[in-house]
């Protein structure tokens, strides 16, 4: 196709795939297209993936982020588990959180998800707050283990979701980090339509 895919994210987020294994040599980092963090036209990634229910992704329009261990397996990659798992990281430029009432903020954003487990790798979502540089607090979770308390089921590959984030006293700004981590050949993880808001303080930074 054209123009239907690429690896560079919007201005000031970071697309960080050195988790990827054969990272960053096309010749053994998996399909290239997915090795991190991919932005492709959803209707593209539904065709060149064969949908496996893709396509029920109906909330994600046009460009969607994409974090695709099933079709990043389809071509050689350094495979010794478990010390090359798929790892990917997705990290937002600095948000203003200058003028919000502390514990206020929620991030809402549409989301498409299936989850696997088998002996070897057991693909895990999450996401992280960190606020003016601190340590990362994590804020959403979701494993493939049904017998996990965190488990996200294979029915969620078109919702909606709002996370409370704590924002504390004093934070000026957060940077969130969505990764799907200890993946392999399993599903995928896909996000559109990122909003942050937060409750106003009456004072503008």
């Amino acid at each position: 196709g054209t123009n239907v895919w690429t690896d560079i994210p919007s201005l000031g987020w970071t697309n960080d795939a050195s988790g990827v294994p054969g990272f960053p040599d096309p010749a053994n980092d998996g399909v290239t297209e997915w090795a991190g963090w991919g932005f492709a036209n959803k209707d593209w990634w539904v065709q060149t993936a064969g949908d496996q229910r893709r396509s029920e992704f109906k909330l994600g329009q046009g460009t969607v982020a994409i974090a695709d261990p099933d079709e990043w397996d389809d071509a050689g990659h350094p495979k010794d588990y478990p010390a090359n798992t798929y790892d990917v990281w997705l990290i937002t430029p600095p948000i203003d959180l200058s003028s919000a009432v502390p514990g206020t903020v929620q991030l809402k954003f549409d989301s498409s998800w299936r989850p696997e487990y088998d002996d070897d790798y057991h693909q895990t979502a999450t996401i992280t707050a960190s606020f003016d540089g601190g340590a990362k607090i994590e804020v959403l979770r979701w494993e493939s283990n049904s017998t996990s308390p965190k488990y996200k089921d294979d029915n969620s590959t078109n919702q909606t979701i709002i996370v409370d984030i704590p924002n504390p006293p004093g934070a000026g700004s957060m940077v969130l980090t969505f990764g799907l981590f200890d993946a392999g050949n399993d599903w995928w993880w896909a996000i559109d339509n990122i909003v942050v808001t937060g409750g106003w303080s009456g004072v503008r930074a």
